[in-house]
C-alpha cells in the first residue's frame, strides 16, 4: 500500500468479512483474505434478499435501492 492508504485494522471488520477472511490472512494471504470476504458478503446478501439469481452490483442495488435498507 503507498504510504497515505489507510491503516486496517481486519479483525475489526463486520463478522461476516472477517469470519470468512481470518484463516487467510493470519496466513498472510492478504489477496485470498479479500476475495472470500467479498464473496461471504455476496452470498450473505443473496440470502438475506432471497436473490439467488443476482450478483455483485445488481444484488446491492437490489437490496439498497429497491428495499431502502439491507
Amino acid at each position: 500500500m503507498r504510504p497515505d492508504a489507510p491503516d486496517l485494522v481486519a479483525d475489526q471488520s463486520h463478522p461476516w468479512v472477517w469470519g470468512a477472511a481470518r484463516p487467510f490472512w493470519v496466513s498472510d494471504n492478504r489477496t485470498e483474505a479479500v476475495w472470500v470476504a467479498a464473496r461471504a458478503v455476496n452470498g450473505r446478501l443473496q440470502q438475506k434478499l432471497g436473490r439467488h439469481d443476482l450478483g455483485e452490483t445488481r444484488l446491492f442495488r437490489s437490496g439498497v435501492f429497491e428495499s431502502g435498507s439491507v
